[in-house]
């Protein structure tokens, strides 16, 4: 018995975009002449919702798999969801190929004639695929054999026009030898104002502007501040603060730590012990020894 493969991942879009309307248009020129755009910078710099936002304006949703990499992940676990993606499209020969193998206990085919099987069958689809923290498995490409395999066919069919990628990633990785490397920046100051006005932050002109530079317009850090100043008495000490510390993104979290309530504090310390993997509601729930959180 074969089981029925799982509704493929779908890009998630946030509510609160802002703005990005230049890099947009810049990575949607990639995309369409080269069928690759490479999105790599900094943690928090927004890589993930930018390249979710280009998936979402760039294929629908049908032929859109998307992928974010997590540690421990390698390059067959993103094999057996890209299986069940094509399935879920009608084409059932890897899905079936890889739960046989399971059941029956043998081993795959070696990861050479795997990728070829894979790239034959992405050939057909006019599928785009989406590499979410990519570095995860690149940063270890010397211990999966499968990917330097996966990545050299891949880049192929990509330029032979059978496939789009894109690739979010905080390091270059081998596709950047096609494709010159422009990392993502900050926020613009214009877009991080309205950032911090939709998550009911007003600040005068020199104070956004001073914590627009402290922060180098990091999305990440810009949500962080507007948790901070929101719950602030004295919002121009705190954004004069970051300036004497070294780690802005502690300091911040310490802030927002410092105004939970203690309940809150320990949810967050179950939340905490998941790091950057996904988790569920029951899973946080379970490390709390039941409490509803």
């Amino acid at each position: 018995q074969i089981p029925a493969p799982p509704e493929p991942r779908r890009p998630t879009l946030l509510a609160d975009f802002v703005g990005r309307t230049q890099e947009l248009a810049y990575y949607a020129q990639r995309l369409q002449e080269k069928g690759l755009t490479l999105i790599n910078g900094m943690a928090g710099v927004g890589k993930s919702a930018l390249a979710a936002q280009l998936a979402q304006q760039s294929r629908t949703q049908e032929l859109t798999l998307w992928y974010q990499f997590e540690p421990g992940d390698s390059m067959l676990s993103f094999i057996w969801q890209l299986a069940g993606f094509l399935a879920w499209n009608g084409q059932v020969e890897l899905w079936q190929m890889l739960h046989r193998a399971l059941q029956a206990e043998h081993q795959l085919p070696p990861p050479n004639v795997l990728a070829d099987y894979v790239m034959q069958l992405l050939r057909t689809g006019n599928y785009l695929i989406c590499l979410d923290d990519f570095h995860v498995v690149y940063d270890h490409i010397d211990e999966d054999p499968i990917l330097g395999q996966f990545i050299e066919r891949l880049d192929a069919i990509v330029a032979e026009g059978h496939v789009q990628l894109i690739v979010a990633s905080r390091s270059a990785t081998a596709f950047a030898k096609r494709y010159p490397d422009n990392s993502l920046d900050g926020l613009s100051l214009a877009d991080a104002t309205e950032l911090l006005q939709r998550n009911g932050v007003q600040l005068p002109a020199e104070l956004t502007q001073l914590l627009h530079a402290q922060t180098e317009g990091n999305p990440q850090l810009l949500m962080l501040a507007a948790q901070a100043l929101n719950l602030s008495e004295q919002p121009a000490r705190l954004i004069h603060n970051l300036a004497h510390h070294p780690q802005i993104d502690n300091y911040l979290l310490q802030e927002v730590d410092g105004h939970l309530t203690s309940k809150q504090q320990k949810v967050m310390q179950a939340v905490a012990l998941f790091q950057e993997h996904s988790t569920t509601r029951d899973a946080i729930e379970s490390v709390l020894n039941g409490d509803n959180v």
